[in-house]
């Protein structure tokens, strides 16, 4: 990112939050920079584009990272969802996952989004599965 500030001004001053959208390849040394600035933070666990992919597994230690220097910071998970996933991301020290094929290839989908809120709801902090 070449202008953090500016992109947060300018979402500050169309009254929105701003959040850090962070592919499954950036290196987590490449992060430190930005974290202070933004109070919502995204990981990407699969490559931009296509619903259905496989999730990353490497992202579970980039939630480990973030949860650790930007304490403060929602951090949300999107690509690759489903209970075994959304918990591993839960339990590393995520709050928002996003989950589209899990949800939608169901036979169910009510009840896919039900076993993917119990997957997160065993913690004491409040986390949402959209």
């Amino acid at each position: 990112m070449k202008n953090a500030s500016k992109i947060l001004s300018v979402c500050q001053s169309g009254g929105v939050e701003a959040m850090l959208a962070i592919n499954p390849k950036t290196q987590t040394e490449n992060l430190s920079l930005h974290l202070d600035a933004f109070k919502y933070l995204q990981l990407l666990a699969v490559p931009p584009g296509k619903a259905g992919q496989v999730f990353d597994e490497s992202i579970i230690e980039k939630i480990k990272f973030l949860r650790a220097h930007a304490p403060n910071a929602i951090i949300e998970v999107d690509g690759g969802m489903n209970p075994e996933t959304a918990k591993k991301c839960h339990e590393a020290g995520a709050h928002l996952f996003v989950s589209a094929s899990f949800i939608l290839n169901s036979s169910n989908p009510e009840e896919a989004y039900q076993t993917l809120l119990e997957a997160t709801r065993h913690h004491k902090d409040h986390h949402s599965v959209r």
